[in-house]
């Protein structure tokens, strides 16, 4: 019996030891919102020549582990302690390629890291115009790396990027198993900080089980297929096309176009009136005061004099 007893408690202290190590962590991140169209997509070692590419942010506050998902996610392995071991970053690039054989589609990522700290606000803003998505990464032990999402680095990177879509990561969820109800962010916390900077994904993570990691990045992918969302259109929607010149019986239709200042009004008039999307130095904020554009549309099938649109 005696015998018994020790061997039994030999393996609960091996089961338990066993349960903290970093393979078996409870399964405890949430993923409170992904968009529509969300496939898996698979690391490779290479590119194709078709392949898109997709030029990635993440920041957040310093130490709020922004690092170790990036490595985690390029390396297709759980971060080492080394690399959880926190190291102020200035600024550093990445590249892998992921690939979702079944449709044939290849992204090739650029996953760039920023410095979380105020002193390097002049090195990262340059970087903002050139980047497709953000990834806003929050501690989930830390609620003002929460608030300085919304109060801090969504307001920084707007100023130079005011359209580009977001992607909210809460960073180290494998310390919910760890850490008390009073000590990690609420749920209406996260949900709130989402709704207002307006996230197209948002989900907990953690590098150190892997949990969650890849999902962050198939949810960019999916977000970056299909970002804009048609949420109501009249009946006899029919496609127009640009045309140089009009006909003289053309009808008029005068459209005016407002909004607050800087949420990208004159890019719109100027990526559709071009047929293109708006260069950066388009896309950079000029105030405008009062700007009309002229372009004529028609479609061929139904309507041969087709409109004259006057944008104001």
């Amino acid at each position: 019996m005696g015998q018994f007893v020790v061997k039994f408690i030999l393996l609960t202290i091996l089961v338990k030891s066993k349960f903290k190590s970093s393979e078996f962590y409870n399964m405890s991140g949430t993923i409170y919102k992904t968009p529509n169209g969300l496939l898996p997509y698979q690391l490779t070692p290479t590119g194709s020549p078709d392949a898109k590419d997709l030029r990635l942010l993440v920041l957040g506050d310093s130490a709020c582990g922004k690092t170790s998902l990036l490595i985690n996610y390029k390396d297709g392995k759980p971060a080492t302690q080394d690399e959880l071991a926190y190291i102020p970053t200035i600024f550093e690039t990445y590249n892998c390629f992921v690939t979702n054989k079944e449709i044939g589609k290849t992204y090739n990522l650029t996953l760039q890291d920023t410095a979380g700290q105020g002193d390097f606000k002049d090195l990262r803003t340059p970087v903002y115009a050139e980047i497709d998505m953000v990834i806003a990464c929050y501690s989930i032990d830390s609620s003002v790396s929460l608030a300085n999402i919304q109060d801090v680095w969504i307001p920084e990177v707007k100023q130079t990027n005011p359209d580009v879509p977001i992607v909210l990561v809460a960073t180290k969820s494998d310390l919910k198993d760890q850490l008390g109800p009073e000590q990690i962010v609420t749920p209406e916390q996260e949900e709130r900080v989402a709704n207002a900077i307006g996230a197209i994904g948002h989900v907990q993570a953690s590098a150190l089980t892997t949990e969650n990691v890849k999902t962050i990045f198939d949810i960019c992918i999916a977000g970056y297929g299909s970002i804009g969302t048609i949420y109501k259109t009249p009946n006899g929607l029919l496609p127009y096309q640009l045309t140089p010149t009009g006909s003289p019986d053309a009808k008029d239709l005068r459209l005016l176009v407002l909004g607050d200042s800087a949420c990208g009004k004159t890019s719109l008039l100027i990526n559709y009136k071009d047929g293109k999307p708006a260069t950066q130095d388009e896309l950079a904020y000029i105030p405008t005061i009062f700007e009309t554009y002229n372009c004529f549309v028609t479609n061929q099938e139904i309507d041969r004099y087709g409109y004259c649109l006057l944008f104001h």
